[in-house]
């Protein structure tokens, strides 16, 4: 992924001798999410649409602290008012998803919901078709259709025995609840708590496809980040012939990045290896807890893999140039391993303030841990 450029270079004329004010626009960013569409006249996030949204989480991560804006799009069939409100119904959703906010989905359930924009079984279908049980097994394997056949029943029940709910095979309140409540807290899809996000749409004005009036591609969400205050801010409702707004979020963005590529962003994965013999000392309790930006990761002793006589234990998917904080954690004792240092410079790994030797309740030979870090793919874990 290119780096993003802050400034552009060429400098700025000052006067000697004279008070000079050099004043520095925002930076913002652009990121087009090509695998968030909708269903016609719906604004249900589908399962596709996940790793866009987990890379709007990682790039988030990489950027704190950024405003969020949310913007929705249509395709040309129907009105221009009714696809007006059309945009903006899917970029409040998805602010709903991104903030975890169940009673606002829970609400397009709801029989004041116009028929074709109401939710029921096809989208209770797709979030059973994404989630799993304990033993990691999809609650329903069948097709969407959108009619609740065995297939729906069934999957329903083992959802609702799972979660301890009256088990019916009916899709009621309770069940939608836990339904929508788990779809939105699956691992990486939400912003952090206090980030603020607003919402804009614009309607049928901008496409990205001409094919044709329905075209799935401009059905779709997009979001802008900025480091300062939303400039210009979103003027709603979008004017007939578009939002001049949205044509100055594109040309002003520093990077435009495609957040459902999963190419678009560095990943970076932490090794941590230690000898087996020395490993097999540590009490059988040992975790270890990374904590990283926003993210906090969790690897317990038997996620621990034994190769070449070593216990590796491996956090992927990190992000870029971020200070994150080692814990090692085993028998009531809490060991800070190392603190406010980043993970991907191989030429600088980690430096360990504390050892794993310190966990083991006996006096044994200390044997020197081994750190390898460095950005996917570079390094090779087998190596």
């Amino acid at each position: 992924m290119s780096k993003p450029i802050r400034y552009a270079r060429g400098g700025v004329k000052v006067t000697i001798g004279h008070a000079s004010t050099v004043s520095l626009p925002p930076r913002s960013f652009h990121g087009r999410l090509t695998c968030m569409h909708f269903d016609t006249s719906k604004c249900f996030l589908l399962p596709t649409a996940m790793t866009g949204v987990r890379n709007l989480r990682r790039y988030y991560d990489q950027h704190p602290g950024l405003k969020v804006l949310v913007n929705g799009h249509t395709d040309k069939v129907d009105t221009d008012a009714n696809n007006l409100v059309l945009s903006e119904e899917r970029a409040r959703s998805i602010a709903a998803f991104l903030q975890d906010q169940v009673d606002d989905w829970l609400a397009w359930y709801g029989a004041d919901k116009p028929f074709g924009k109401r939710w029921g079984t096809r989208e209770d279908q797709y979030m059973l078709a994404t989630l799993t049980d304990a033993t990691g097994a999809l609650y329903l394997a069948a097709p969407i259709s959108g009619i609740p056949d065995g297939a729906m029943r069934d999957a329903t029940t083992r959802f609702q025995q799972a979660n301890g709910l009256t088990a019916d095979g009916q899709a009621g309140p309770d069940t939608r609840r836990a339904l929508v409540a788990q779809y939105m807290a699956q691992d990486g899809t939400s912003l952090p708590p206090g980030t603020e996000l607003l919402t804009h749409g614009c309607g049928e004005s901008h496409p990205i496809d001409q094919i044709e009036a329905a075209d799935l591609g401009n059905r779709r969400v997009e979001v802008f980040l900025f480091d300062g205050p939303i400039d210009p801010p979103p003027q709603s409702p979008c004017r007939p012939g578009g939002c001049a707004e949205y044509a100055q979020w594109v040309a002003q963005a520093i990077e435009q990045i495609d957040l459902c590529d999963p190419t678009s962003l560095d990943d970076v994965t932490l090794v941590i290896e230690w000898p087996e013999a020395l490993t097999a000392l540590v009490p059988r309790d040992l975790a270890l807890r990374l904590m990283m930006g926003a993210q906090t990761r969790n690897r317990l002793w038997t996620d621990g893999v034994v190769q070449d006589n070593a216990r590796r234990f491996v956090f992927e998917d990190l992000p870029e140039h971020t200070p994150g904080t080692l814990v090692a954690l085993s028998n009531g004792a809490e060991l800070v391993l190392w603190n406010a240092q980043t993970a991907d410079d191989p030429q600088h790994p980690p430096v360990f303030s504390h050892v794993i030797e310190e966990l083991i309740p006996r006096d044994e030979t200390a044997l020197p841990a081994i750190v390898v870090t460095g950005p996917m793919p570079a390094v090779e874990v087998d190596d």
